[in-house]
C-alpha cells in the first residue's frame, strides 16, 4: 500500500507529480503488509507516477517474516515489465 504526501521543503525523495501534488513536490511511503494487516517492510520513494517499479524492491527487502505468496498492486503501465521480473525471480503470477 502506498501513501502520497506533499513535501514542503526540497528533499532527495520529493518529486513533482501534477496528478497528486498540483504544483508542489511530494513522496510516496510504500509499505508491504501481511494478511493480518501488519507492516512487514516499507520504503520511501519519489512521488512519481512510476512507483510500481518499487514493488519488487519492497518485497525483496522485507524486515522479516515469510516471503509473500501473493502480491496485489496497481502497477500502472509497467505491469508487463514488473511482473516479468517477478517471474524471473521465481514468483508466480495469477491469471
Amino acid at each position: 500500500m502506498g501513501f502520497r504526501f506533499i513535501v514542503p521543503v526540497r528533499t532527495i525523495n520529493a518529486a513533482p507529480n501534477p496528478k497528486y501534488f498540483g504544483h508542489g513536490r511530494g513522496l510516496t511511503w510504500f509499505n508491504a503488509v501481511n494478511d493480518q494487516v501488519a507492516a512487514i517492510g516499507a520504503v520511501v520513494i519519489p512521488g512519481t507516477v512510476r512507483d510500481s517499479l518499487y514493488v519488487l524492491d519492497t518485497i525483496l527487502n522485507l524486515d522479516g517474516g515469510p516471503q509473500p505468496e501473493m502480491v496485489a498492486s496497481d502497477t500502472a503501465p509497467y505491469s508487463d515489465m514488473v511482473f516479468g521480473i517477478f517471474t524471473l525471480l521465481g514468483y508466480r503470477g495469477l491469471g
